[in-house]
């Protein structure tokens, strides 16, 4: 009798599964990889970005990269009430006089993507794609976070942990100051990590090494030898109150230029550049350039004068290859004194 009900149940298995409809058959395929883009290459992409779209998430990248763009204005409104002894500069200042000069922000490509981090594209086995995120990095002369977006609340992040080592760069070579671990479990979107670490060296550069566990699958992140995190102790002063330190001080509005309109050139404000970057500045060693400068300032042109300055820096590159252009490598220095020139130039 047990022999004939287990036949029997066995039939009964066999026809529910051949009568089930497809649909109930289908499984869905587990996950293979994650991709790893930066924030460009990730927009550039069409079924990126119509995943984003489809499942509103276009507009929280959007969010993510303005809070970096507004978090660098407001560390460089500090950088620059502590330059100028300002107090009343707010990072509104910043963003005004940016906007105006057309400044590119540190990391920011000529599209206006600021490209500090990677977005990551979790696909299944059929290569669709299931989730993005975003991890991104922020430096500034006090600190270094890790940072996520395009988490949802209700899908966290199982762990995000790791490793952040700071280094110095002492002559010509990278020795090691020290690091930092952090872990954070169930991250959503915000900050993952801060680590509050103000600078020493003249040249300090951040490498990470970070691990997203999510979903029992383990994502690794680093830029070890990539230098792409690195801040400097730059300086814009006036020029007679403050020393090179192995560098040069460059006149953001040539010297010659300022003392044949009755400005004095000891007292206007000059930048602590690498001295390979200041070689490649318009006004080193060019009376070409220094009188159409000259010029401008004559005629009472003080903003085309400032927009050349901007416009020369933007199209020198960093020395050192990592920074991109003069102007971003510089910007909180080009920021503080395109708002002491407009000061002395009494620009409205």
């Amino acid at each position: 009798m047990k022999k004939f009900l287990s036949i029997i149940l066995s039939i009964c298995i066999i026809f529910t599964i051949f009568t089930m409809p497809a649909t109930a058959l289908v499984v869905e395929p587990a996950v293979e990889n994650v991709e790893q883009l930066s924030v460009s290459a990730a927009l550039a992409d069409p079924e990126i970005l119509n995943f984003l779209i489809e499942n509103d998430e276009l507009n929280e990248l959007y969010k993510a990269q303005e809070e970096i763009r507004n978090f660098q204005y407001d560390i460089t409104a500090a950088y620059t009430r502590e330059s100028l002894g300002n107090f009343n500069i707010s990072a509104n200042d910043v963003q005004n006089v940016s906007e105006k000069y057309n400044l590119q922000l540190p990391s920011e490509t000529v599209s206006k993507v600021i490209d500090n981090g990677t977005i990551n594209i979790q696909r299944n086995s059929l290569g669709k794609i299931i989730d993005v995120w975003y991890i991104y990095y922020t430096v500034t002369s006090k600190s270094f976070s890790v940072r996520a977006a395009l988490v949802d609340a209700d899908n966290p992040l199982d762990l995000v942990s790791g490793t952040i080592t700071r280094y110095y760069l002492n002559n010509s070579t990278w020795k090691t100051k020290d690091s930092k671990p952090f872990k954070k479990a169930i991250v959503t979107k915000g900050t993952v990590y801060t680590w509050t670490v103000p600078k020493w060296g003249v040249k300090e550069k951040f490498e990470y090494n970070t691990t997203v566990s999510d979903n029992g699958l383990k994502h690794n992140y680093n830029n070890v030898n990539e230098d792409n995190f690195v801040r400097y102790n730059f300086e814009a002063k006036p020029y007679k109150s403050f020393s090179a330190n192995g560098g040069q001080r460059h006149h953001f509005v040539p010297a010659t230029s300022l003392r044949s309109n009755d400005y004095d050139s000891n007292t206007a404000y000059c930048i602590r550049m690498m001295t390979e970057d200041h070689k490649k500045t318009g006004s080193y060693g060019s009376s070409k350039y220094v009188a159409e400068m000259t010029n401008l300032l004559s005629d009472q042109k003080y903003e085309d004068a400032l927009q050349k300055e901007v416009d020369d820096l933007k199209s020198k590159y960093d020395c050192e290859g990592i920074a991109g252009n003069l102007q971003q490598k510089y910007f909180d220095e080009v920021v503080t004194c395109l708002i002491k020139y407009e000061s002395l130039f009494e620009i409205n």
